[in-house]
């Protein structure tokens, strides 16, 4: 007892309502893990640096995710599989992201769309909101707030199918 207090204090336990936001907190971020999981992805860049990096991010947080080279591969590709996601470039060969975002917007309902693009076209990025895209992130895109969008979008996700 040097500083005048007692250091064998009783420490209170938590309330029931402080154990009930704590449990339900737990809760949440457990189907939000297993949701991650669960969340199929598609990335959609023609520069291969640029998929393989997204891959690695998304591995580390559990998300699987699948590669398009370019839009039209981006097209094949939802055509076979359903995908919760598809992060985006702009400016790509064959097909541009506009035009896939068009296809997806007329033929896969309930599928999200972020764009990552070096485009940095004012017009371009309303345009893309306008229709559709849950978010536009310029490149170079900040990692943590890429996956803040992505577990903004799950969680939406999750609230929709209870």
């Amino acid at each position: 007892m040097t500083n005048g207090f007692n250091d064998n204090r009783i420490k209170s336990s938590p309330t029931k309502a402080e154990d009930s936001s704590s449990s339900s907190n737990t809760k949440h971020q457990a189907e939000l893990n297993l949701f991650n999981k669960a969340l199929s992805i598609l990335i959609v860049d023609d520069d291969l640096n640029m998929r393989t990096s997204l891959r690695e991010l998304l591995a580390v947080y559990d998300m699987n995710s699948t590669l398009a080279k370019d839009g039209q591969d981006a097209l094949e590709q939802l055509n076979n599989n359903h995908f919760d996601l598809v992060l985006l470039d702009i400016n790509m060969p064959k097909k541009n992201g506009l035009q896939v975002m068009s296809e997806i917007h007329d033929h896969y309902s309930g599928t999200n769309m972020i764009i990552l693009s070096g485009e940095t076209s004012f017009k371009n990025a309303q345009k893309a909101m306008r229709m559709g895209a849950d978010d536009f992130l310029n490149k170079p895109y900040n990692p943590s707030e890429l996956i803040q969008l992505i577990h903004k979008i799950a969680e939406k996700k999750i609230f929709k199918s209870k």
